[in-house]
C-alpha cells in the first residue's frame, strides 16, 4: 500500500463512525520510528483499525473482527506500506490499542493467534517498550 493510500483511507475512516473504543493507546518505540520515516503518524491506523478498515489480515481474523463488535474479542489489523508491516490490536476489554512491528513484543499484550506466517513472526518476538501516546486522537462517533 502506498502512504498516500493510507492517508486516504485514514480520511475516510475519520468520517466513519467509531465501530468500537480503542482505550489507552500506544505505539512502540521502532514503530514510531518507522512511521515517521514514512511520513505517517499512528493515528492514520488507528483511524483505520477504528473504522473496522482491518487492512491485510487473513479471513480468519477479519472474521473474528467483525465477531468482536458483539462478544468480548480482541481486535486484530494489518497494515503493509511500502514493505514495512505494522500491527493494531486492541484488547479484548477495549482499554488498550497498540501500534507495533511484527518484530515487537508489547508489556502485558495478549497474544494474537491469526495465520500461520504470522504466527511464526509472532515465534520470534524481541521484547521493546512501548510509549503511551496520549497525543493521538482516537476517532470518535458523531
Amino acid at each position: 500500500m502506498k502512504r498516500s493510500d493510507l492517508v486516504r483511507r485514514a480520511a475516510i475512516a475519520t468520517q466513519q463512525h467509531a465501530r468500537f473504543p480503542v482505550g489507552e493507546v500506544s505505539t512502540t518505540r521502532s514503530a514510531l520510528e518507522r512511521l515517521d520515516a514514512l511520513g505517517l503518524k499512528p493515528s492514520h491506523l488507528i483511524a483505520c483499525h477504528q473504522a473496522g478498515d482491518w487492512g491485510d489480515v487473513d479471513d480468519a481474523d477479519r472474521a473474528m473482527n467483525e465477531e468482536s463488535l458483539h462478544e468480548e474479542q480482541r481486535f486484530f489489523s494489518s497494515y503493509e506500506i511500502k514493505a514495512e508491516r505494522f500491527w493494531v490490536l486492541t484488547t479484548a476489554d477495549r482499554s488498550r490499542t497498540t501500534v507495533f512491528l511484527p518484530g515487537d513484543t508489547v508489556p502485558d499484550l495478549p497474544p494474537v493467534d491469526s495465520s500461520p506466517a504470522q504466527k511464526r513472526e509472532r515465534s520470534s518476538l524481541t521484547r521493546k517498550q512501548a510509549t503511551p501516546h496520549a497525543a493521538v486522537p482516537s476517532v470518535t462517533a458523531h
